[in-house]
């Protein structure tokens, strides 16, 4: 169990108290939608210029060139899984 935040240019969703299962599902929604990642990385960095971010603990995965629809479906899927998110920004 752990945090999980997604973020965009101009999104960002928060989920606490996440089950692993959960967001290895949410995970392979992104990568199916977009395709392989572009980093995997634990250092922090704020996503800009059409970035997709997956936070979840200390592991934080990227994707480039993600479109506002594929956001809005892996954003679905997420809160399918978890309910509302804790925060939104």
């Amino acid at each position: 169990m752990g945090t999980l935040w997604l973020e965009s240019d101009d999104f960002g969703a928060r989920w606490g108290d996440v089950p692993d299962s959960a967001s290895e599902k949410i995970l392979d929604k992104a990568t199916t939608l977009i395709g392989p990642p572009h980093a995997v990385t634990t250092a922090w960095t704020q996503p800009g210029n059409g970035q997709f971010l997956i936070a979840r603990d200390q592991v934080h995965t990227f994707w480039n060139h993600a479109s506002e629809a594929q956001v809005d479906e892996i954003t679905d899927v997420a809160t399918e899984l978890l309910g509302e998110p804790d925060t939104v920004a």
